[in-house]
């Protein structure tokens, strides 16, 4: 899909959700996934996998929190909702991703962040900027990939769509539900350095 085709399924900007805390560390690092945060950040690897809680640590003085995956762990009891995945595996690769939601979407989000961490901050990046420089590693899906509450979406590697090799109808009927899908989350498997992100329109 194009710039302009990626912009019309999820909006002009698409919007990154932090603890408040994380600020400093993300305009001197960057944006970074769980999985790169954490080595820089001296966190071990084994905390990652299905943590219960959020996990705090320091990346040159600037202090970095980590979002704990209960949401995820939510489906421990029904796990054939994951396809191809155990819940090990699952947890690993969604922090090998950046996460970012469409400007209309992750209200119950919000409050659970700004709760739980005493702050959100919420960034605005440019969609078709971030297309033109990341397309072949950005990707959407219809659901929140990392939240298995209540009754969970079937998933697997095939839910997520990469912009660079699908149209948008592509992704709509990528489910094969009888109603087309609408962009719930965007993914990136790649990390945005700080100079590349004032590039890319970053913002609140």
């Amino acid at each position: 899909m194009t710039a302009d085709e990626f912009a019309k399924l999820v909006g002009d900007y698409v919007v990154h959700k932090t603890a408040s805390s994380n600020l400093d560390c993300i305009n001197k690092h960057g944006l970074m996934c769980a999985e790169t945060l954490a080595q820089k950040a001296g966190i071990p690897s084994n905390y990652l996998v299905l943590r219960k809680e959020r996990l705090q640590g320091t990346l040159d003085g600037f202090p970095v929190i980590l979002n704990d995956q209960k949401p995820l762990r939510a489906g421990q009891n029904k796990l054939e909702f994951l396809e191809g995945h155990s819940m090990e595996s699952w947890s690993k690769q969604l922090d090998q991703r950046v996460f970012f939601w469409p400007q209309r979407r992750g209200a119950a989000f919000n409050k659970r962040l700004s709760d739980e961490t005493g702050g959100l901050h919420e960034f605005l990046l440019d969609s078709r900027k971030l297309h033109r420089q990341f397309k072949d590693n950005l990707y959407l899906s219809p659901i929140n990939s990392g939240n298995a509450t209540r009754s969970p979406s079937k998933r697997g590697d095939w839910l997520y769509v990469c912009v660079a090799t699908k149209s948008p109808e592509q992704f709509k009927r990528n489910r094969q539900m009888e109603r087309a899908d609408r962009v719930a989350e965007i993914s990136l498997t790649a990390d945005i350095p700080p100079v590349l992100l004032q590039e890319l329109g970053w913002k609140t």
